[in-house]
């Protein structure tokens, strides 16, 4: 039995809908309340449910007085005396019949397969609910509230989508529990035809209340506890949320780790001391030397690991920051152009292979940071010093004699002539490879990254006295400046050549129908030499000729006229550009010119051909004084630069400066641990820090939008836990805890991989490049993380939780009931 004292509902408005009303109700039978208020009867029914606190009111139902309407009286009384229908009766489409009329409660089989055999669904029991028709759907809610033996069914008519027909169908399932439950239709005029109770309301007062056949029965003993989730129902819950957000969840662990281990890294590089792990990798390996790189400008704009040459300025402009001349190393700008001023020939020979060295200067060893040699640095300019490396070289190629580096090798060389473009200099000096005292030498730039430097210590090097290069008519006579070069058509390169030169009067070349002996070319003319024809297609004809090392040389200069004849008068892009990784934004030329005529080979002869054309790249270009008077300059660059003190104050400050420079970078080693894992990431730090943000704020958005779209998901089962008496509190605990358990989860595998990866940092740079000890805190990196990201996700949560409806979305909204 039911009753009610001093029911009084208001509506939104606050006027009143219901007024001091009181009624009882019998255990068991059938009762229609309607009135003339929509808003009335869903109050009403949300009231009678125990879903809704009333504005005045007291319940006493079996011996129990409910007052308060608190949280806990009203999970007490929905758990021992009603159940609630209303919208569409809480069906969990995509699950069983078994699993939605037990929700994962464990019953007694007989208790359901009682309630099953009442309402003839025995044969159901594994078909999922949207397979049911709506008659069935109907009666398998119906078994879920009887499996909880509830004493009274409320059913809010108004709030269901049912037709008038459907709602007399379901009032005849409702009819048969009658005798069981107390059944209590609250809306529908038309649920009079099965009640032997009738209450109309109307102003706010009950108008009448009719007994039709009404009994009161013995009251049955409820035992008055609240409904709890069990641990498999809890079990079940946590299982149905992680199938839905499995992947998404993924995604957004993800995020968190990107997130963890870049901040984390980026907290890391920045905190580094790059001077000093610089220093420290110098002393470790007993250097005093640092080669001196020039950024490229591109645009106005310095980029890292784009290089130009360094210039007379930039050394003037160097010397004068760091307090100490440099150490140049010089190459020639036009090698073949300098070969041929001194031999006639430009081809290259196995005795002359000094002039492929780079040339350095220096007034002594001392100023190389070299402490063993044998002989005496160079004092005049026909005297060299030689590294043992390239000693064993010219012992090689030129004497066909094997090198052991042994110090009466190296002094039997002492005295030896060699030739640099034809001038004989004597070798005064050897220095002694892979010795402690030279380790200087040992600092290589040859593999370096994109770096322009090909040059190296160790090997293709010789050391000169200090004005040598002005010296030297080869490196001052007129050549193009140090540059790439390359002829383009229409959108496509078509050769990359090696020189750019004056074209003079004798040149024998082919205009297309005859051959000629050139004059003085017009300023937009060029001609193109032998060797950039091949570049340009013709050494796939030319190769089509040869037969077993034999060429046909008819065909062979037929085929040559018809390329000549294919290319002469037409007009080309000429483009020279100092960065060949950039050569849109450092070209110092791009102009259309007229190809006048192709330059005639030494002969056809294959021989020749293996000789002196089959490497690929070497040709040159032909243009008027007037076109090339810009780029003219003295035949060489500086193709390396140094820095060398043994003084450590000196060495840091050269470091700093050039670490801090935006044009200049300082190069030790070409070890790329130092360049990736302290340099470069350095540089990048501001970076991963921002991407660090980032990746964390998607996370924490994807986070929000799970938590946000698993309310969805699980709406109604939270509501038909509700219903069945669990407090909201306590479902929004389930909530919480599951997603602070998958937070933790989440964060802790992200923290692992942020830990190892910065381990490896850290361990990397510790042992390889010899750091300071102190780095080994940075491991405290990731636990800061770890700790600052919980507790901003928490704050998160708590926010999301506490001032939004997301929790109130999950649950029974009372108000919109």
């Amino acid at each position: 039995m039911l009753q009610v004292e001093g029911l009084t509902l208001y509506d939104r408005n606050h006027c009143i809908l219901l007024s001091n009303a009181c009624f009882r109700l019998p255990n068991y039978g059938f009762v229609s309340i309607y009135g003339d208020h929509e808003e009335l009867h869903h109050l009403l029914a949300q009231s009678l449910a125990g879903v809704y606190s009333p504005n005045a009111s007291r319940f006493i139902y079996n011996d129990q007085e409910m007052t308060l309407f608190d949280e806990k009286e009203r999970s007490i009384y929905r758990s021992c005396f009603a159940s609630f229908l209303f919208h569409d009766f809480q069906i969990i489409p995509d699950q069983t019949v078994y699993d939605n009329i037990t929700m994962f409660e464990n019953f007694p089989r007989y208790v359901i397969q009682k309630e099953l055999a009442f309402f003839q669904m025995e044969d159901k029991v594994t078909t999922l609910a949207e397979d049911l028709t709506p008659f069935e759907q109907w009666k398998m809610v119906l078994v879920r509230c009887m499996l909880r033996c509830p004493m009274m069914l409320v059913v809010d008519s108004e709030s269901t989508p049912l037709a008038k027909e459907e709602l007399m169908q379901l009032y005849s399932l409702l009819d048969m529990l009658k005798s069981r439950v107390l059944v209590v239709v609250i809306g529908d005029k038309q649920s009079i035809a099965y009640a032997n109770r009738i209450i109309e309301i109307a102003d706010g007062y009950i108008l009448s209340d009719t007994h039709t056949n009404s009994h009161s029965f013995p009251q049955v003993n409820q035992i008055q506890q609240p409904y709890t989730l069990k641990q498999a129902q809890i079990e079940a819950f946590d299982e149905k949320l992680y199938h839905f957000i499995h992947w998404k969840l993924r995604l957004a662990t993800v995020f968190l780790m990107l997130s963890f281990i870049a901040l984390s890294v980026g907290l890391f590089s920045l905190n580094l001391d790059v001077t000093d792990i610089q220093m420290r990798l110098m002393e470790n390996k007993q250097s005093s030397i640092l080669a001196v790189e020039k950024l490229a400008n591109l645009n106005g704009e310095y980029v890292d690991n784009y290089y130009d040459y360094l210039n007379e300025n930039d050394v003037v402009a160097l010397q004068k920051a760091l307090g100490k001349k440099l150490i140049l190393g010089y190459y020639p700008t036009d090698l073949k152009a300098a070969r041929y001023s001194v031999y006639g020939s430009s081809q290259l020979y196995v005795t002359d292979i000094l002039d492929e060295y780079t040339m350095i200067e220096a007034d002594s060893a001392q100023e190389l940071g070299f402490a063993k040699m044998y002989g005496s640095y160079p004092q005049a300019y026909d005297e060299i010093a030689l590294p043992s490396t390239s000693a064993y070289r010219i012992l090689k190629e030129v004497l066909n004699e094997p090198f052991y580096n042994t110090q009466e090798q190296c002094e039997r060389m002492l005295g030896m002539k060699v030739l640099w473009f034809g001038q004989p200099l004597t070798i005064t000096a050897i220095f002694p490879a892979y010795e402690a005292d030279n380790a200087n030498m040992e600092l290589q730039m040859h593999s370096y990254g994109s770096s322009l430097n090909q040059a190296k210590l160790m090997s293709g090097s010789f050391f000169v006295k200090r004005g040598f290069a002005k010296k030297q008519e080869v490196l001052t006579m007129p050549a193009y400046q140090k540059t790439g070069k390359r002829l383009i058509y229409g959108d496509r390169i078509v050769a990359e050549f090696e020189g750019l030169r004056q074209g003079k009067a004798g040149m024998r070349y082919f205009d297309g129908e005859y051959h000629y002996t050139s004059n003085e070319l017009e300023e937009d003319e060029i001609l193109i030499d032998y060797d950039a024809a091949l570049s340009m297609g013709f050494r796939a004809s030319y190769l089509s000729c040869v037969k077993d090392q034999a060429i046909d040389v008819d065909q062979a200069i037929r085929l040559f006229e018809e390329f000549a004849e294919s290319w002469v008068g037409k007009e080309i892009t000429l483009q020279t550009y100092r960065v060949p990784l950039a050569p849109q934004a450092t070209q110092t030329m791009n102009r259309v010119v007229r190809i006048k005529g192709i330059m005639l080979p030494r002969s056809f002869s294959y021989e020749d051909y293996e000789r002196y054309y089959k490497k690929e790249g070497i040709g040159a270009i032909y243009a008027s004084k007037e076109m090339l008077a810009a780029g003219i300059t003295q035949n060489h660059y500086i193709k390396v630069a140094f820095f060398q003190s043994h003084e450590k104050k000196e060495l840091k400050h050269a470091l700093d400066y050039l670490n801090s420079h935006e044009g200049y970078d300082a190069f030790l080693t070409n070890d790329r641990i130092l360049k990736f894992f302290v340099v470069d990431l350095h540089e990048v730090a501001i970076f991963l820090l921002i991407l660090g943000g980032l990746a964390f704020l998607a996370f924490l958005y994807l986070y929000i939008f799970l938590l946000k779209s698993a309310s969805s998901y699980i709406h109604k089962d939270c509501t038909i836990h509700y219903l069945l008496g669990e407090t909201k509190s306590a479902l929004r605990s389930l909530v919480i805890k599951y997603f602070q358990m998958v937070l933790w989860i989440r964060s802790l595998f992200s923290w692992l991989c942020a830990a190892l990866t910065l381990m490896l940092f850290v361990f990397t740079i510790y042992f390889a490049l010899y750091a300071s000890i102190t780095i080994m805190w940075s491991l405290t990196i990731p636990c800061i993380l770890l700790f600052v990201g919980m507790l901003l996700v928490r704050i998160v949560m708590h926010i999301v939780f506490q001032r939004t409806t997301v929790l109130d979305e999950m649950l029974i909204d009372e108000e919109r009931l």
